[in-house]
């Protein structure tokens, strides 16, 4: 038991830092709107219209943070109270999150660098999210308890894609130069698969699949 905890200590602290990478990146620029206001560009579209990108970053952050305790096993075996309520509420949180990033895809102005088809994937990726939630939400309430972890597991998979995305970005731009294009998102795609393979991987490896039974 100790060794499960440390591994969900160990676990939690990777997870939550991962979210800290687009948090603090969507902080800064939120904080930049605050303070220059429409001075950059890019800055136009949200200056505009603020409302889709607060309620995306802020139920982002709710999501992935929170997200980290439901998946840590010791954590959900002995607090099954309190893993089901935060279920109930980062259900819908989760939703909101995807439904504002679509709302953002779709409404403002794609970045000239970007292209349409970045936008396509995140349109994809994120109604994928809202789908997975509702399956979980599905199995859950017929007792499907290993397909409910399945599902949810995947939405928590797409929603950590804007970090491990941003572990991408950081060396593309060091290296290439400003990410754009169809190349950009090819490697979006490519990074959500991995984390959907890392999902289908935790979730369905012997060792947890006995614990869980």
């Amino acid at each position: 038991m100790h060794n499960s905890k440390r591994s969900d200590m160990k676990l939690f602290v990777v997870l939550f830092t991962l979210c800290l990478v687009p948090v603090l990146s969507g902080g800064a620029r939120l904080f930049s709107i605050a303070v220059d206001g429409a001075a950059e560009p890019l800055n136009l579209n949200y200056v505009e219209n603020p409302l889709p990108i607060a309620l995306h970053m802020l139920a982002y952050m709710v999501f992935c943070v929170l997200g980290t305790l439901q998946i840590a096993p010791v954590f959900r075996w002995r607090h099954r109270g309190l893993h089901r309520q935060m279920g109930r509420m980062l259900i819908p949180v989760g939703c909101v999150a995807a439904i504002a990033g679509i709302w953002m895809t779709l409404m403002y102005p794609p970045v000239p660098s970007n292209g349409v088809t970045v936008g396509y994937v995140r349109i994809a990726f994120g109604a994928g999210m809202i789908l997975c939630l509702v399956l979980g939400t599905a199995a859950v309430r017929r007792r499907d308890i290993p397909a409910h972890q399945i599902w949810m597991m995947r939405s928590y998979a797409i929603a950590m894609g804007a970090s491990t995305q941003a572990l991408v970005a950081i060396p593309w731009f060091v290296v290439i130069g400003q990410p754009q294009g169809a190349p950009w998102a090819f490697a979006m795609f490519v990074v959500w698969v991995f984390n959907l393979a890392v999902a289908e991987w935790f979730v369905k490896r012997p060792a947890h699949s006995g614990r869980a039974a």
